[in-house]
């Protein structure tokens, strides 16, 4: 059998587009068979990925006034990709079948980092890094200071996790004449990339970025075996987890983006 091909379709611009998109799933016109407008039922078995939770609001009200007042029940509305004020990084699809370890919370989170750079600070080999007298500042020396680098640590975490980089590689970086400085920042990273992990491990949370992405990933399984009409509209972000539940979606039997 020939595989389907992928169902992606565009809004002309100038067309007001969550209404337009409230309008051709009702209508039947994004998935083919799958007209729920005369069916006050059917339309509760959708699932539509929005980029932020406020698109999603404005989707909802789109199909109250598509609908005109009749009682119904609205697709699931979830948010993806990028996050903006309203939705905060741990927010991702799940259906309720969600069995991951829960998130740590930011705050637990940033303070956390900062114990163990004041850890990493206080155990660090200055005689083996032949650290002199003006390299102090690279070290934090004060609560203040620590914290500050945390903040640091967590947007690497943010981007190893949401771009699924391989780090494994910068132990072969040869620096050369600035090797003394990169084996301090060597030291520095193995504060995310092992003490951080570690500290999860132990505790039983994931940090909130690799949770979105196993929830994401969790979703394109989901979409995969076949679990209804489900759309994704908008700008969905460009990350590899998304990139894949997109995917997912546009060759799913009742997918459309």
């Amino acid at each position: 059998m020939a595989a389907r091909r992928p169902n992606v379709l565009t809004i002309p611009p100038g067309v007001p587009f969550l209404p337009t998109l409230a309008r051709a799933l009702l209508d039947g016109d994004l998935i083919p068979g799958f007209a729920p407008r005369h069916d006050p039922l059917a339309l509760a078995s959708a699932t539509i990925f929005l980029p932020t939770r406020r698109a999603g609001r404005a989707l909802r009200d789109a199909f109250l006034a598509e609908l005109d007042g009749r009682a119904t029940l609205l697709p699931r509305i979830a948010p993806l990709g990028d996050v903006d004020e309203d939705a905060g990084l741990a927010d991702a699809p799940d259906d309720g079948e969600d069995d991951l370890s829960p998130a740590v919370a930011p705050l637990e989170r940033r303070l956390t980092l900062a114990r163990l750079v004041s850890r990493f600070a206080a155990t660090l080999d200055r005689s083996a890094l032949k650290l002199d007298a003006e390299d102090g500042p690279l070290i934090p020396a004060t609560a203040a200071e620590a914290i500050h680098l945390a903040g640091d640590l967590e947007a690497l975490v943010d981007s190893v996790e949401t771009e699924e980089a391989d780090l494994t590689a910068l132990d072969r970086i040869a620096p050369g004449e600035h090797d003394r400085y990169w084996a301090i920042t060597q030291s520095f990273l193995q504060v995310a990339l092992r003490a951080w992990p570690e500290h999860l491990a132990e505790i039983g949370r994931l940090d909130p970025a690799r949770r979105r992405r196993l929830q994401i990933d969790a979703a394109t399984a989901r979409v995969t075996r076949g679990t209804g009409p489900v759309v994704a509209a908008g700008s969905t972000g460009s990350v590899p987890a998304t990139r894949r539940l997109i995917r997912a979606i546009a060759e799913a039997d009742q997918g459309a983006v």
